[in-house]
């Protein structure tokens, strides 16, 4: 009975070790807060800037189970691009007082009549080494507007998971904006 009781614990402890600690997930762990997130949202087409587009960071983390981890909302910052396209998203406070485990933020990106971003914009090594850069990463949006109204009710991005509506009030807005466009 001891054996078989030592070695479920060993099993477990070993699986939560192996679920806890992989390389690939420590890569996208905030280190400090080490500057802003700086970017640029252009026209796929006509590489132009695309002013009051809705830029949302939101960052999640990962609260350890006794066999997986769980994925938990932690913060999020809602920012507009300016005439020139260019975002900032300066979060010092919300990494600085970031739990353990809590992953850089992903950024879902709207602008009605455009397609929509989700994801990381720049690689994970700029993202880390962003403090002395102006700028990150450029994201290409194209317009909607030769599609079908079926295909473009499929480019309205659902609101990032966990967020509490009040995080994110423009965003909401342009997306209810999106939808009043495409049923007329």
């Amino acid at each position: 009975m001891t054996r078989m009781i030592f070695s479920f614990l060993f099993t477990a402890v070993t699986v939560v070790s192996c679920a806890a600690g992989t390389a690939k997930e420590d890569e996208v762990y905030l280190r400090a807060s080490t500057g802003p997130y700086r970017g640029r949202v252009i026209d796929a087409k006509s590489k132009q800037p695309i002013a009051g587009v809705i830029v949302v960071a939101v960052w999640y983390r990962d609260v350890y189970a006794f066999v997986q981890s769980n994925e938990t909302y932690y913060d999020a910052i809602e920012v507009v691009t300016d005439s020139q396209g260019n975002f900032v998203v300066d979060a010092p406070n919300i990494e600085r007082r970031a739990p353990s485990n809590t992953k850089f933020p992903r950024f879902v990106i709207l602008k009605p009549g455009y397609t929509y971003f989700q994801g990381w914009f720049a690689p994970i090594d700029v993202l880390f080494d962003r403090k002395n850069k102006s700028l990150l990463g450029v994201v290409e949006l194209e317009s909607i507007s030769h599609l079908s109204k079926g295909e473009q009710s499929r480019q309205i991005p659902s609101p990032p998971h966990s967020v509490p509506d009040e995080m994110i009030p423009m965003f909401l807005k342009a997306r209810r904006s999106q939808q009043e466009r495409i049923s007329r």
